[in-house]
């Protein structure tokens, strides 16, 4: 529905846009400022005093410090993130371990990956302390499998034992891995 406002102009009545009202409005707040511009949330007049800029426009300082709830996370939905996460790169050490240099290009498709199922295990909510847990999980989860080898050849009468850990954690694939998967899924979740 358009909404006109009819003005007298040299004895004609001329149709204009009700927007285009000549009455000045003044700020919410300070009611001796004059002012075009409104909220974009609630509507309210606002001066630049008063504005905040946000990426869908200026809104009152009300409804621009509101944070949306697709950025509240709460540590239940952090936890199952950090479990996914962790999944994630479990799943994708072992990948890493048996594929070497693929890993090169498959870890950043693989940690895309991990950061879209934690964006869907948690209802699609983004926040930056979300990202770097799920980093962190991947990297943690990452290590999954050269743990795993090096306690399979486990034998505590062997000196050589602690070796073998040593050597697994330095796998250059699993590092690989992590340096270029966690980012990936830091960037989607972000």
């Amino acid at each position: 529905m358009r909404v006109f406002a009819c003005l007298p102009t040299q004895g004609v009545l001329t149709r204009i846009p009700a927007y285009f009202n000549t009455l000045p409005m003044f700020c919410a707040n300070h009611p001796t400022v004059s002012t075009a511009v409104t909220c974009g949330k609630c509507g309210k007049p606002i001066c630049p005093r008063c504005m905040v800029d946000t990426p869908v426009g200026q809104r009152c300082r009300a409804c621009g410090l509101q944070r949306s709830p697709i950025y509240q996370v709460p540590l239940r939905l952090m936890l199952v993130g950090m479990a996914v996460g962790i999944g994630g790169g479990i799943i994708g050490g072992m990948i890493g371990a048996r594929l070497q240099f693929f890993v090169l290009f498959l870890a950043p498709v693989i940690g895309g990956c991990v950061g879209e199922c934690v964006s869907r295990a948690i209802k699609r909510k983004h926040s930056h302390a979300l990202a770097l847990v799920t980093a962190i999980a991947i990297g943690l989860g990452a290590f999954f499998e050269p743990l795993r080898v090096a306690l399979s050849h486990f034998d505590p009468s062997d000196p050589r034992w602690v070796e073998t850990l040593y050597r697994s954690f330095l796998n250059p694939w699993a590092w690989f891995f992590i340096i270029l998967a966690a980012p990936a899924a830091y960037w989607r979740l972000r």
